[in-house]
């Protein structure tokens, strides 16, 4: 009966996740969200469930933990995400993936240390002069998640390319639309009261 009750309590939840992760969201969401999950699987005292529902989605996970971008993310956030992986690391099961494991590992003890070097103020990066704008993200289970993101231009003569990079949230087509209205009603303003103005091409 218990092990029955675990079953469908974690098929439940692995079902909520398949859908969160269909929708439009950020790479950080979205191993935020797997390794929640993760967490309720490693907690299970059944081998058999716990291979079974971390396979899945396992190397999406890793490739995740490889990209996460750390600025602006909450330090309990990196040290739970840390901390299970060092877990997760132990797993007999995942040893077709002990090289890219070993790899991404080395990635993320090295950013959690750059982050801890940032809040006590031991690091200052003053080589390059960028300006970061604060990104505020709120998915479904009303969680705040704070990005510092980087915009950058650059006018060549000649161009008619306006290209987007990178692309944190995939298949974000509201956010396409948005950029695709901007971009048109920036350019009829530009025809309107500048009698320079060329036709451009957006890309993405």
């Amino acid at each position: 009966m218990g092990i029955t009750v675990e079953i469908l309590g974690l098929e439940k939840k692995y079902s909520e996740l398949v859908i969160f992760l269909e929708a439009p969201s950020s790479k950080r969401t979205k191993l935020l969200r797997i390794s929640e999950f993760f967490s309720l699987v490693l907690s299970s005292s059944n081998l058999n469930l716990t291979e079974a529902y971390l396979s899945d989605h396992f190397a999406e996970y890793l490739s995740l933990i490889k990209t996460i971008k750390i600025r602006g993310l909450n330090l309990d956030d990196l040290t739970f995400i840390r901390d299970q992986f060092i877990k997760v690391c132990e797993l007999d099961f995942l040893t077709n993936y002990k090289s890219d494991m070993a790899e991404a590992l080395i990635i993320l003890k090295k950013k959690y240390e750059l982050m801890c070097s940032w809040l006590d103020g031991s690091n200052e990066d003053i080589s390059r002069s960028i300006i970061y704008f604060p990104v505020l993200e709120k998915n479904i289970k009303e969680k705040l998640l704070g990005f510092l993101e980087i915009l950058k231009v650059q006018v060549i003569d000649g161009e008619n390319q306006f290209n987007i990079e990178p692309a944190e949230s995939e298949n974000d087509t509201q956010l396409q639309n948005q950029l695709h209205l901007c971009w048109d009603n920036a350019i009829e303003y530009c025809k309107n009261t500048s009698r320079k103005s060329k036709n451009h091409t957006l890309l993405n």
